[in-house]
């Protein structure tokens, strides 16, 4: 993995056929073991300092993992990115472009681009799985 979380991977480019057109196309092939340990993954403090997250990514696709402390916030917030998640621990009220649900462990959530989103921790604390595509440039700098 490189300093940022990242599996090592180069690019091979190849020679294809498409239909009856000749054209070249890039294969990745890794360089490392596509394996990951989250808790040795940097962890970042969001939002409100009760919140915080550890997060990988490939070169499509962003996975990361929210830990919501009791009564954490997620400000009400959009970016361009499609977001899915899933409660892996615990309840929270999740608020999507207006409407709001308490979810609970298993329960899984689809974010459209640039909708408006929100979560509120209750007492207990909650972990949360969120995918991001593409991944999101302003968690892989900082």
């Amino acid at each position: 993995m490189d300093e940022n979380g990242r599996c090592a991977c180069k690019a091979r480019p190849e020679n294809r056929t498409l239909g009856s057109t000749r054209a070249q196309t890039t294969t990745w092939e890794l360089t490392q073991m596509p394996f990951f340990v989250i808790n040795e993954q940097p962890e970042k403090s969001i939002f409100d300092g009760k919140t915080t997250i550890r997060t990988l990514h490939g070169e499509k696709v962003m996975m990361s993992f929210v830990n919501l402390q009791p009564h954490g916030v997620v400000e009400e917030h959009s970016h361009p990115h499609e977001q899915m998640g899933m409660v892996l621990e615990g309840t929270f009220e999740l608020t999507i472009d207006g409407e709001s649900r308490r979810i609970q462990k298993g329960d899984a959530y689809l974010i459209p681009s640039n909708v408006k989103h929100s979560a509120r921790a209750f007492d207990e604390p909650a972990i949360a799985l969120d995918i991001f595509s593409p991944p999101r440039e302003d968690y892989i700098s900082s």
